[in-house]
């Protein structure tokens, strides 16, 4: 069978890679280089984790996310992954902390529960004054985005797959399986894989009314001279508010530290919103300052902006329709998801697993 993919984040890929051990014939799409530093799937860091709130259905699903990253890693002969533990903190009046640890329980992953005064014997650089408690767990850490997508294109090419690279799909046909990409030429696949990160509404503008870009700036600062030993025994720390919230992922696999906003901004245009400014930098970095001690030592690098694309209650969005199935809607909890969906999507098209069935586990909802 012959399959188109447009996108080449870590789903598109992770697609390829799988249809490409099926035995179909695979052509993967992306708009710019690869990885595109535009993407959805592209920064330094992305988190997996079991925390969900109260979203058992895709903390569930981590287990075989594990899985098939170690598949990937064997493959590859590299791992692009650390594992750093989880801290969540809980805030007064919030719920997400609390609903993590519940889902954990019922997972058999009971959580080691911390009072501040702890948490800070433990954890020296955190001031976490206002946090009403905090829970640890030994799983959880970080992949390498960028490298990923990077060893995943090499991967695909390897497979005998292609990827090209500055070659825009401008539209579809889902029914007949032709596609126009953007210097006019035409095509037509079997099976096409619709994987555009937040563009996907301007290849399907009916899903504009569901999947919203979000534009996410993320920040990278240097950690005070003398620090180095304490960040190595730090995890990654979440912490989640009614409204807001921040997280900072510790300084691995060669990286800066990161601080994030955990909110989403809801607005935004892929195409321009690219660039963010010094105060909203400063603004997203200094969030952090609240919970680390001695925060003037901390130094500001750079920052970029990611664009998300957002679904109700933050769930994937897996439709067939006629040739071609459209993947989106994984905000900035697809990514570690991306070789499991494709691994799974491969039984589908193998007839070992009804679409149907795919798309309730995708929105986690188990099947």
């Amino acid at each position: 069978m012959q399959v188109a993919v447009a996108g080449a984040g870590v789903i598109g890929l992770s697609l390829a890679r799988s249809l490409l051990q099926a035995g179909h014939e695979v052509t993967v799409y992306d708009r710019a280089e690869v990885p595109n530093p535009h993407a959805s799937s592209v920064d330094r860091s992305r988190l997996i984790r079991y925390a969900y709130g109260r979203q058992a259905g895709y903390a569930g699903m981590v287990d075989d996310a594990y899985a098939a990253w170690d598949r990937l890693w064997a493959e590859l002969g590299e791992s692009h992954y650390v594992r750093t533990g989880t801290l969540v903190l809980a805030q007064p009046g919030a719920t997400w902390a609390r609903d993590s640890a519940n889902a954990l329980a019922a997972m058999g992953r009971p959580v080691e529960w911390l009072d501040p005064a702890e948490a800070e014997a433990r954890y020296p650089l955190l001031d976490l004054t206002g946090v009403e408690r905090a829970f640890y767990v030994p799983s959880g850490g970080v992949l390498h985005a960028e490298r990923v997508v990077a060893a995943l294109a090499r991967r695909v090419r390897a497979l005998g797959g292609t990827v090209r690279e500055q070659c825009p799909v401008e539209s579809v046909d889902t029914v007949s399986g032709r596609m126009v990409l953007a210097d006019g030429t035409r095509g037509q696949a079997d099976m096409l894989l619709l994987a555009p990160g937040p563009w996907a509404a301007r290849l399907l503008p009916d899903l504009e009314q569901r999947l919203t870009p979000s534009r996410q700036v993320v920040t990278y600062g240097d950690i005070p001279p003398g620090t180095r030993a304490q960040w190595d025994a730090m995890p990654m720390v979440l912490d989640i508010g009614k409204d807001s919230g921040f997280y900072a992922v510790p300084p691995v696999l060669g990286e800066p530290l990161k601080v994030g906003d955990h909110s989403f901004s809801l607005q935004g245009d892929p195409d321009w919103d690219r660039e963010p400014g010094a105060d909203e930098l400063r603004g997203i970095f200094e969030s952090a300052g609240v919970r680390l001690k001695g925060f003037d030592a901390y130094r500001l690098r750079d920052g970029r902006t990611c664009f998300y694309t957002v679904a109700a209650e933050e769930r994937f969005v897996v439709e067939q329709r006629g040739r071609a199935a459209v993947f989106a809607g994984f905000s900035g909890h697809g990514f570690k998801f991306g070789p499991l969906i494709g691994e799974r999507f491969a039984e589908v098209a193998a007839g070992r697993r009804s679409f149907e069935s795919f798309a309730r586990w995708a929105e986690g909802e188990g099947g």
